[in-house]
């Protein structure tokens, strides 16, 4: 239940975002929902599956984290509503986001994938199916808060202030680190076994589970107790594929010449006739407006403006008490060393 909750209430607050660290953060908190619901699950696969999704989640929240990085540094903002049309200028950290953007939403051929792969499984073997149905809701909503945060930053049209600047590609050894990161997204997506049974077994192993499972390319789980599950996974995926290709040749329009105006199902389109950071916050906003009621950042503002102002008494403290009397301060600590060591 924790778990699910944590899974809800992270992308639901991530979607609102307009900051783009600020709304990765939240992502994280919403990932980490995950790893915490197949860690309760109790299974052995159900462990194997949380262990796989933290290990997966380094890895992609790690890429896109450096990625956001990249893109403060070359434009000198994380603000989503002052960036667009990075594309073009930044190729390489474009691309590098747009393959840890699809783990971390499911996407196949990557290990964000196999991490949700392995998770659903998991948790029909337990017969979860309410952590399956939330696990898969939560996975579209991250699928859209990411194109939302796609479209913004490297899409669309660049704001006023990113049109006059010269914008580059960031240093080569920033391209490298998430290059490397990125490609390993790839990697355990295509082959996860190279990191099950190396890392993810002996910990599975410690924690005083059997280990019975067969895991082989693309994240496929192959055990007896399992092929059943997976099987009528794969074939609904396919089945799903297969309709949304119809549907698609079915509604597609001719091949004209000349544009024509964004049909958007009778709602007004901006000025500019695209739909920007704010205009999907607003959708969030009006969907979720009485769970952003309850928004606790006042809370935790206050947490940390009382820390803050305690750590600034104590400097002044130690500078106007502690250093002016240093043999008076080595007295008292070590009168407070030997009374911990000497009492019971």
């Amino acid at each position: 239940m924790i778990g699910c909750v944590t899974m809800l209430v992270g992308v639901i607050f991530a979607l609102a975002q307009t900051d783009l660290k600020r709304l990765l953060a939240f992502h994280t908190v919403s990932q980490l929902g995950y790893v915490v619901t197949g860690l309760a699950l109790g299974t052995s696969l159900g462990v194997a599956a949380g262990l796989f999704y933290a290990a997966s989640h380094a890895l992609f929240k790690g890429t896109l984290f450096m990625c956001a990085g990249a893109v403060q540094r070359a434009t000198g903002t994380r603000d989503m509503r002052k960036l667009g049309g990075l594309a073009s200028r930044m190729p390489v950290t474009t691309l590098v986001w747009l393959v840890s953007a699809a783990a971390i939403a499911g996407v196949p051929l990557t290990n964000g994938f196999v991490a949700k792969w392995l998770l659903f499984d998991a948790a029909l073997e337990a017969k979860q199916a309410v952590v399956v149905v939330i696990a898969w809701a939560v996975s579209v909503l991250t699928a859209f808060s990411f194109l939302k945060a796609t479209v913004g930053v490297f899409y669309g049209i660049p704001s006023h202030e990113l049109r006059a600047e010269e914008i580059h590609e960031v240093a080569p050894s920033m391209r490298v680190g998430m290059g490397i990161t990125g490609a390993l997204c790839v990697v355990f997506g295509f082959a996860p076994q190279l990191l099950m049974h190396p890392v993810i077994e002996p910990a599975v192993r410690s924690m005083g589970f059997d280990w019975q499972i067969q895991v082989t390319w693309l994240g496929i789980v192959t055990g007896s107790g399992t092929i059943g599950v997976t099987i009528g996974a794969v074939a609904g995926l396919a089945l799903a594929a297969a309709f949304g290709a119809g549907a698609y040749r079915l509604v597609r329009a001719p091949a004209g010449r000349g544009t024509v105006a964004v049909f958007s199902g009778g709602e007004p389109l901006p000025v500019d006739d695209t739909l920007g950071v704010v205009d999907f916050a607003e959708m969030a906003e009006a969907a979720f407006g009485p769970i952003y009621s309850l928004n606790p950042d006042p809370l935790y503002f206050r947490i940390w403006r009382e820390i803050r102002d305690g750590a600034a008494a104590a400097g002044r403290f130690a500078t106007s008490r502690i250093e002016r009397a240093p043999v008076l301060t080595a007295l008292i600590c070590a009168a407070v060393l030997l009374a911990a060591v000497t009492l019971p």
